[in-house]
C-alpha cells in the first residue's frame, strides 16, 4: 500500500546536529513528508529453525516498543501497517542462525518495521542480509528478556543506486546480552543508527537521551565499510558497552583501495573486500555465541 505520509515534523535540512554528516540530497527524499512511502515488507526468511516463529502483524497489536526522535524513523511509524516479528521461544538454544534476506530491484521508497523478541534464557545468531537496489527505511527493534543472548548480524551488499537508512535499538533486561555487528558494501547512501537501553531505564513514551548507548555507521558514495561492532550487557542493573568501528569513506565499490605502508604500496580490489567481508560472516555465524 503506498502511503503518501502527513506530519508536523519539519524535514532535516543539515545544520541539525544528527544530520551535520549525511548527504541529505542523496536520501531519496526518506527524510521529506512530501515524498511517499510504500507500506511493504521485503524480508524473506529461510530454514527457520525450531524455537522461532516469524509472523506479519497488525501494527497496531505492536506499538514500537520506544520513543525516537529521528525523522526518518518517525515517518515509518506512521506509514507501515505491519511489522515483522521475530520471537524466540524461551529457554531455546539455536545451533542454526535465523537468516532472513532482502533483494529487490526497484526504487519506490520502502518504509518497514522488524521487532525482535528474545524468550527467557534464549540463544541466538539472526543474520539480516541485503543486496540489489532499492529504497529502504526501516526501524528494527530488539526486546531481550532477561538471561538471553542474541547476536545480530547485518550485511549490506547493496548495488551503486541503493538508498538504506534505519535505526537499531535494543531493549536488554537483566542478565541479557545483545552483541551488534554491521558490514555495509557497495550503495549509494548507508546511515544505520544503532542503540541501546537496559529495560531498567527504558520508558515508553520517553525519546531516547544521553543515558542511550548510540553509535552511528553512515557510509556515502559507494564506500566500503567494516566492521561496527556493539556488544552490550545489562548485569546486576550495571550495563557497560563497548562499541568499535572503522570506516574507509569515498572507495567507489569496483575500483581498488590501496593500503600504505613504508616504502610501498598495496593494492587490494574492492570485489576482494567484498569477499572478506562475506567470509566474515560466515565466520561469526559459525563462531559459538
Amino acid at each position: 500500500m503506498s502511503l503518501a505520509t502527513t506530519t508536523n515534523y519539519l524535514a532535516p535540512t543539515g545544520r541539525e546536529e544528527p544530520w551535520r554528516f549525511t548527504p541529505l540530497n542523496r536520501l531519496a527524499g526518506l527524510h521529506d513528508p512530501a515524498v511517499a512511502l510504500h507500506d511493504r515488507i521485503s524480508l524473506e526468511p529461510s530454514d527457520i529453525p525450531v524455537g522461532v516463529s516469524i509472523t506479519v502483524e497488525d501494527a497496531s497489536s505492536f506499538p514500537p516498543l520506544s520513543e525516537s526522535n529521528d525523522q526518518v524513523v518517525q515517518r515509518v511509524r506512521e506509514a507501515a501497517s505491519k511489522v515483522l516479528v521475530i520471537s524466540i521461544a524461551k529457554d531455546a538454544e539455536l545451533d542454526a542462525p535465523i537468516i532472513l534476506s532482502r533483494q529487490v530491484l526497484e526504487m519506490a521508497p520502502e518504509a518497514s518495521r522488524v521487532q525482535i523478541n528474545a524468550g527467557l534464557h534464549s540463544r541466538a545468531t539472526l543474520v539480516i542480509s541485503n543486496a540489489g537496489d532499492g529504497v529502504f527505511a526501516e526501524d528494527v527493534e530488539f526486546n531481550l528478556a532477561p538471561g538471553s543472548n542474541l547476536r545480530f548480524i547485518t550485511l549490506q551488499e547493496w548495488s551503486a543506486k541503493a538508498v538504506h537508512v534505519a535505526r537499531h535499538h535494543a531493549i536488554i533486561a537483566k542478565d541479557a546480552a545483545f552483541t551488534s555487528y554491521v558490514i555495509t558494501v557497495g550503495g549509494s547512501l548507508v546511515r544505520l543508527l544503532a542503540s541501546c537501553r537496559p529495560l531498567s531505564t527504558q520508558v515508553r513514551g520517553q525519546a531516547p537521551n544521553s543515558s542511550d548507548s548510540t553509535l552511528q555507521h553512515m557510509v556515502s558514495t559507494s564506500s566500503i565499510a567494516f566492521t561496527l561492532s556493539m556488544a552490550f550487557r545489562e548485569q546486576n542493573l550495571a550495563s557497560t558497552t563497548k562499541a568499535h568501528s572503522m570506516v574507509t569513506p569515498r572507495i567507489p565499490y569496483g575500483s581498488a583501495m590501496y593500503l600504505l605502508k613504508p616504502r610501498r604500496k598495496v593494492r587490494i580490489p574492492t570485489s576482494s573486500i567484498a569477499t572478506c567481508c562475506s567470509l566474515m560472516v560466515r565466520a561469526l555465524i559459525l563462531c559459538p555465541i
